[in-house]
């Protein structure tokens, strides 16, 4: 199969071979993972009545949630 994007005006096209897929069914995997930890981590800080000031809850949803 090949796919095609647009990158910065230019048009480029490229197999997806098997490695190209399941590098990106692991990449998945792995970002859903680490989803579902942060919502434990989340739950296990509520259930102990553990709160964050409102800094220490963007640090979290933007740095350690969002951005990896």
């Amino acid at each position: 199969m090949v796919r095609c994007s647009m990158v910065r005006g230019k048009r480029y096209c490229g197999r997806v071979t098997r490695t190209s897929k399941k590098a990106g069914i692991v990449g998945t995997l792995v970002v859903a993972l680490h989803a579902i930890v942060a919502a434990l981590h989340g739950a296990a800080h509520s259930a102990l009545g553990i709160e964050m000031s409102a800094l220490q809850n963007v640090f979290i949803n933007g740095i350690i949630v969002a951005a990896p």
